[in-house]
């Protein structure tokens, strides 16, 4: 998925092989992966890069909420993913749609975020492990659910941003 995110070329282990063979580096295109689980990902991360337009979460900010990550990639893999495509960690919340902020300071990029643009370009990111208590809070606190980390994979894998609504977070899935 880094590669996808960075627009590298994702090529089959078929351009190693032919490569090995002709004694030096084969084309890449004849072996670029398509259709990466339905979609076009890795072709339009790379002409993006090369193209040299925005990447698939440019102007995008992400907060992970929930401290139940044990079985998933850590935060610092997870945040890498985001930066690679051109997204914004958050190392605290997004105010709260019941707080009105000038600007908010993210610590770690030194980006400044306006209020307006917080909430329609950021996401709560979160696990399927999230409690009720804490789910029904950031619906409370941001006015929106979080999306489950099903959607940012998705996202980089399609290299577009999906539509939420099949990942927001339901109180039916806590355990």
């Amino acid at each position: 998925m880094c590669g996808i995110a960075a627009g590298a070329w994702i090529v089959s282990f078929d351009w190693v092989r032919d490569s090995v063979r002709a004694g030096g580096w084969v084309h890449e295109l004849a072996y670029e992966l398509r259709d990466c689980m339905q979609r076009h990902g890795p072709r339009l991360g790379r002409l993006r890069r090369v193209e040299q337009t925005n990447p698939v979460f440019h102007g995008c900010t992400f907060f992970f909420a929930g401290a139940h990550w044990e079985r998933h990639p850590d935060r610092t893999a997870i945040c890498e993913l985001v930066n690679l495509g051109g997204g914004t960690v958050l190392s605290q919340p997004p105010p709260s749609v019941h707080v009105v902020n000038d600007s908010m300071m993210d610590s770690e990029s030194c980006s400044y975020v306006q209020p307006l643009d917080v909430h329609h370009h950021t996401w709560i990111v979160t696990t399927t492990q999230l409690s009720q208590n804490e789910g029904k809070h950031i619906i409370q606190e941001w006015g929106k659910p979080p999306v489950l980390l099903n959607w940012l994979f998705d996202s980089i894998t399609a290299y577009q941003l999906q539509d939420t609504a099949p990942y927001e977070w339901d109180a039916s899935i806590c355990q």
